[in-house]
């Protein structure tokens, strides 16, 4: 499928009729199966129509090509010899008109040829197996990147490779956009500096991101000062402020945010939520917020073309999919009693040497309102005679929900090989 960065090049376009029937093609198999960019279509299908009737008091009422041609001056008629050229076309005299019988075919010839050397001398990508991706976007001055050894500082330079551990970092009036595995696009406002750790996960040090991530088995994390956001696939906002305050807006998809400080305090975003993560209070409210003007910075925005083409042939191309095989959300029936803990049952598995670690996050099943959370250590999977594990309750909760929904996400810097959960769980009671 074509990146998102290739179609939303191609939306104006196809808006205004101007695409040929294959990349109209292209972009609408793209936007059926791609929710990002079918909403960014739909914006740029609005943004049409205010302006069409923006400018409609502007428009002119009456055609003025007739009046333009009644005043252009007589141009001077000049005979043309049809027949007599007619006759030359069909019999050419002497040696140039025989040889220009083989002009075709030379002409053929000669584009074979010289498509045949710049086919061997053009430069083609060079294939980073260990490159986690490409940086896509550069404006401005000021960007640049630090090693993550020495620390080095070097301009970040638009479709040059990204590594992991590197530091990107955007001085004023400059913004960037990283390209990685995923696929999955980062695009940095100025006066922001990030670290790359790998293809899934980056941390925020200060400024503003947007994220648009790609679906995998693995989920993407973003960690900050006073906050850790985890997503499988979404477009969301996070901004580190100057006293280390985070704030988290989704776009689409879902988001989970999870206080640094306190563990048991988490959130689940949707699509115009916002939430703000101060360090010390241990409270995450929830606001409604409008996403076009929290993230209108990010849709200036966007991949160079040519760093595009380089990211795809030579870093998205070589990349390994994979669909998620454990974990995912549980529904677990409790019929609004009371308990005490909940047992989580995992099925056999022989591959046990890198067993990962699972955050489990508990949510009501009225309103997804977070109720409490605990974590599988890689120890108790790992081990053969372990089948089970209990997750014990410490939340207050005054009015328990019917249902619950478990929420089971690996932790994949912990191990690489996920586990079979069994399809249901069971509660404790509490005692009578």
């Amino acid at each position: 499928m074509a990146a998102c960065a290739q179609i939303d090049g191609m939306l104006q376009g196809y808006i205004d009729g101007e695409l040929k029937s294959s990349d109209r093609l292209l972009v609408e198999q793209h936007v059926g199966d791609c929710a990002t960019c079918a909403m960014q279509l739909r914006r740029h299908q609005r943004f049409n129509v205010r302006m069409f009737e923006l400018h409609a008091p502007y428009r002119l009422a009456r055609d003025l090509a007739p009046s333009i041609i009644d005043h252009l001056p007589d141009m001077e008629h000049t005979p043309i010899d049809v027949a007599g050229l007619n006759w030359r076309a069909k019999h050419p005299d002497g040696l140039l008109g025989r040889l220009g019988e083989f002009v075709p075919v030379a002409a053929a010839l000669l584009l074979v040829v010289l498509a045949a050397v710049l086919s061997y001398t053009w430069p083609h990508p060079a294939v980073r197996s260990d490159a986690l991706g490409v940086v896509t976007h550069r404006q401005g001055e000021y960007a640049d990147r630090l090693a993550a050894a020495t620390g080095e500082r070097s301009p970040a330079l638009l479709k040059s490779f990204i590594d992991a551990g590197q530091r990107f970092e955007t001085g004023e009036g400059t913004t960037l956009m990283l390209s990685v595995g995923g696929p999955s696009e980062i695009r940095l406002n100025e006066q922001t500096r990030i670290v790359v750790i790998d293809e899934r996960r980056i941390a925020v040090e200060k400024g503003q991101v947007q994220l648009s991530v790609g679906k995998a088995r693995r989920p993407f994390e973003v960690t900050t000062p006073s906050g850790d956001i985890r997503v499988f696939g979404t477009v969301f906002d996070v901004r580190v402020l100057a006293d280390n305050r985070t704030v988290v807006t989704v776009e689409d998809g879902e988001v989970q945010v999870e206080h640094k400080e306190f563990p048991s305090v988490f959130r689940s975003l949707l699509p115009g939520q916002q939430v703000d993560v101060i360090p010390g209070s241990a409270v995450l409210n929830t606001l409604q917020v409008d996403v076009t003007e929290t993230m209108g910075w990010a849709r200036a925005i966007v991949a160079n073309k040519d760093a595009s083409v380089l990211f795809e042939e030579a870093v998205l191309a070589h990349s390994q999919p994979s669909q998620l095989t454990g974990g995912g959300a549980y529904f677990v029936a409790t019929q609004g009693r009371p308990f005490d803990s909940i047992v989580l049952r995992w099925k056999e598995n022989d591959a046990l040497a890198d067993r990962c670690a699972y955050n489990v996050y508990v949510y009501s099943g009225t309103n997804k309102e977070p109720l409490f959370s605990g974590r599988i250590p890689r120890a108790a999977l790992k081990d053969p005679a372990q089948h089970s594990f209990v997750i014990q309750n410490a939340a207050a909760i005054s009015e328990y929900p019917q249902i619950i929904i478990v929420q089971l996400v690996p932790d994949f810097s912990s191990g690489s090989v996920e586990t079979q959960f069994e399809d249901e769980f069971n509660v404790v009671l509490k005692p009578q």
